[in-house]
């Protein structure tokens, strides 16, 4: 699972370069994002294949705790916004 999660965040932050820059990723520095036609075309056959490799296994990721206990195994940071009627808290 922790390969998934590279993976995909390799896969963003790629895609995102402003993104991966704004939490400290400096190789992406120099990088700007692409939104051409061909990028994205790219951007979508990654996904898929992401998708491909995500199915069938049975961790969920829609569970907060159980997305930073993989964030935390893959040496990721995750911050998780949790919104209430009284306002927004990162856990």
């Amino acid at each position: 699972m922790s390969q998934f999660i590279d993976d995909y965040f390799n896969a963003y932050f790629e895609w995102n370069p402003s993104a991966a820059t704004s939490v400290g990723l400096h190789e992406y520095d120099e990088k700007i994002e692409d939104y051409s036609a061909a990028a994205i075309a790219k951007r979508i056959e990654k996904l898929q294949r992401l998708q491909r490799q995500r199915a069938g296994r049975p961790e969920r990721l829609t569970n907060p705790s159980t997305l930073k206990s993989l964030m935390a195994r893959s040496g990721r940071n995750c911050w998780i916004w949790k919104h209430s009627k009284h306002g927004g808290t990162i856990q």
